[in-house]
């Protein structure tokens, strides 16, 4: 009896999957819901002055300088993102397992882009003072070191035997 028995899902293939979930698709979720809760919460400060006047705290400026275009546009990139990690999960289509690895250096590519603009920026006193911007840069190297071990971790595993035998829905090598 020649059977073909579909293969399970190796650990490895499940690893790079949520690890690479986590980075591209919770992180950002993540990101822009805090954007917009620290905006909501900055909107709800008032001041009352002695007359009775309600005034806001704060007006005419923005707290993390991203505009509106570019938290939709990450919100849209996690989600296709989340799209190809559950079709990756799936095993289906074979061809998923090229888009996951495109997908994940496509999106360390993009943001080792926009990170090394915030290395090389040093606008000095005219843009004001920042006590948290070391932190920023620090946290923004810690996440591009991040995204570049889980690349290439998802690029090694996702071309190893058991992740192509995976895909292929094949046992053996053929």
């Amino acid at each position: 009896m020649n059977q073909s028995i579909k293969p399970g899902r190796p650990l490895g293939v499940s690893l790079a999957i949520f690890t690479s979930g986590v980075l591209f698709v919770l992180l950002p979720f993540a990101q822009v819901a805090m954007i917009l809760l620290l905006r909501m919460r900055i909107q709800t400060f008032t001041l009352t002055t002695p007359d009775g006047e309600v005034i806001p705290l704060a007006s005419g400026g923005t707290l993390t300088d991203i505009p509106d275009t570019q938290l939709v546009l990450q919100v849209f990139v996690a989600i296709v993102f989340l799209i190809i990690l559950i079709l990756a999960w799936r095993g289906r289509p074979q061809s998923i397992r090229y888009i996951h690895i495109f997908a994940v250096l496509l999106l360390l590519a993009v943001n080792f882009v926009a990170t090394s603009g915030v290395f090389s920026s040093d606008e000095g006193l005219q843009a004001g003072v920042d006590s948290a911007e070391q932190l920023g840069r620090s946290l923004s190297q810690i996440r591009l070191v991040l995204q570049t071990f889980v690349t290439l971790y998802v690029v090694w595993y996702m071309n190893r035997a058991p992740a192509r035998n995976f895909y292929r829905g094949q046992v053996d090598g053929g």
